[in-house]
C-alpha cells in the first residue's frame, strides 16, 4: 500500500507527499477505511494553493470544498455535521485533509493554524480554525474595504483592454458581494440564535 519516499509517505492512489507517518494512515483496518484508502485516485495537487491572503480565502475555500466532494471527504469540512471522532474512517479522512492542507497552505495565518496541528494531523480542526479566522467580522470588513477601494479607483483609460477591465471589475464586485453575503449570513444566524 505505502512506501517510504525521501520527501514523505506516498500511497499509490494519492499523489503528493506528506510528513504524516504511514502508521497513522494504516492503523485503522476496518473495511470502510480500506475502501476509502483504495478509492478513486486522490491528488492533493488538485487543491488550490493558498498564500494566506484574506482576499483569496473564499475562492480557495470554494475550490477545496469542490475537490473534497469529488474525493469523498467533504463531510470532514462540514462543521455542522456531528461526527464520531473515534471512528477509524473519520480519522483516515481527517488525516487526508491534513495532508491536503499541508500541501496547499503556503503562508500567512493559515500556516500558523496548520502548524498548531502538526502533531495530531487533524485536518477537520485545521479547516474549522481557518474558517473561524478568515470569516471573522474584522477580516471580512477589511476585505470589503479593499474591494470597495479597488472598485472606486478602477479607471478605463486609453489603451486599456475593455474586456480585461470589465472582467477585473466584475471579479472584484463578485468578491465584494461574496464577503458582504457572508457577513449578512452571520448576522442572520446570530438573530435566529438569540433568545426572544
Amino acid at each position: 500500500f505505502f512506501f517510504q519516499a525521501e520527501d514523505g509517505i506516498r500511497d499509490y492512489k494519492v499523489t503528493g507527499s506528506s510528513d504524516v507517518c504511514s502508521s497513522d494512515l494504516t492503523t485503522a483496518t476496518s473495511p470502510s477505511v480500506n475502501d476509502f484508502m483504495r478509492g478513486h485516485k486522490r491528488d492533493v495537487n488538485m487543491y488550490a494553493k493558498f498564500s494566506g491572503d484574506k482576499r483569496k480565502w473564499f475562492e480557495t475555500k470554494r475550490n477545496w470544498v469542490a475537490v473534497a466532494a469529488g474525493d469523498g471527504v467533504s463531510d470532514i469540512l462540514k462543521a455542522e455535521l456531528t461526527i464520531d471522532e473515534t471512528d477509524p474512517l473519520f480519522q483516515a479522512k481527517s488525516r487526508y485533509i491534513y495532508l491536503v492542507l499541508q500541501n496547499a497552505i503556503k503562508g500567512g495565518q493559515a500556516l500558523v493554524i496548520l502548524m498548531r496541528h502538526e502533531m495530531n494531523h487533524d485536518g477537520r480542526k485545521v479547516f474549522q480554525e481557518l474558517v473561524a479566522f478568515y470569516e471573522r467580522e474584522d477580516n471580512l470588513a477589511l476585505v470589503r474595504s479593499q474591494c470597495l477601494q479597488d472598485l472606486v479607483t478602477k479607471k478605463l483609460s486609453r489603451g486599456t483592454n475593455v474586456r480585461t477591465f470589465i472582467e477585473q471589475f466584475q471579479t472584484t464586485m463578485l468578491e465584494y458581494e461574496r464577503v458582504k453575503g457572508t457577513a449578512r449570513s452571520e448576522e442572520h444566524t446570530s438573530e435566529l440564535q438569540s433568545p426572544c
